[in-house]
């Protein structure tokens, strides 16, 4: 019976080429370090060296799929920008790593945007911006706590918000999301182009993205960066007061405005709370 450990042990075979080594020369030892019975290990030797390039060639051509699936626009700007030369040199440097979840886009996302966080000085102006959005976009569509929180919602629709009295800790619900942008993402053409990230006008804050329940689609909101502030702080381990110190200190009128779009928010069932 082949288990999770054949798979754990073939993803890092395919990247290490000592271990590919010692699958033949020591398979005990790769055996003992992987948990593999008899059946998974000669499977495991079955692999001969041209397999194992085929397989990473696979997965290329998997990994750059999934990050079309998850990230269409951004990736179109990359293959514009550079015909995805950089997009290759990110799939070659996850290959070498055996801990991406392959069967999750978003998390393949997840992992490519914050390799593009640290390639800032290398991309395009304000691509990260797009990037974040349609990452946001593509978690939402693939989280079942979302789609079960969303199901949820259109079920008690019309309840009221959360009461944010007392010892309240608000945290956003699972079918939100929140993304810092610099420009209006909201305000880019359907086909993004370099064109279009180079023409579109500063606006510092972000959008709140919310799954609904049987559409394919989230509800799009702009916020502006107070807001976003606030709601990136809302995370179950702050009160009410805590966050307001936090974003307002000790003034009043800010203090006023902050507890105001809290109580907005809450309204309109973005945040929920945890009390001790």
């Amino acid at each position: 019976m082949i288990g999770p450990a054949f798979y754990e042990a073939y993803a890092n075979v395919l990247v290490s080429q000592s271990l590919l080594i010692a699958l033949y020369r020591d398979p005990d030892r790769v055996r003992t370090t992987y948990g593999l019975n008899a059946d998974e290990l000669e499977l495991l030797r079955s692999a001969s060296p041209a397999t194992i390039q085929l397989s990473q060639g696979i997965i290329r051509g998997k990994r750059h799929a999934v990050l079309e699936q998850s990230l269409p626009q951004t990736m179109a700007v990359l293959r514009e920008f550079d015909g995805y030369r950089l997009v290759g040199t990110y799939v070659d440097d996850a290959l070498l790593r055996p801990d991406l979840d392959m069967l999750r886009p978003a998390t393949h996302g997840t992992d490519f945007v914050a390799w593009l966080t640290r390639q800032e000085a290398r991309i395009p102006p304000r691509l990260l911006d797009l990037a974040r959005f349609e990452l946001a976009i593509a978690d939402l569509r693939s989280d079942n706590a979302a789609a079960s929180a969303a199901r949820d919602k259109a079920v008690t629709a019309g309840a009221g918000g959360a009461d944010l009295g007392g010892e309240a800790r608000p945290w956003m619900t699972a079918d939100v999301r929140v993304v810092a942008a610099s420009i209006d993402v909201l305000a880019l053409p359907a086909e993004t182009t370099l064109a279009a990230l180079a023409a579109a006008p500063p606006r510092p804050g972000g959008v709140l993205l919310r799954k609904v329940w049987d559409q394919p689609r989230p509800l799009f909101h702009r916020i502006g960066v107070a807001t976003v502030e606030l709601l990136l702080r809302c995370d179950g381990r702050h009160t009410v007061d805590q966050l307001l110190d936090q974003v307002a200190g000790d003034d009043a009128g800010h203090r006023e405005g902050a507890l105001a779009t809290l109580r907005g928010l809450a309204g309109l069932t973005v945040l929920s709370v945890t009390r001790e």
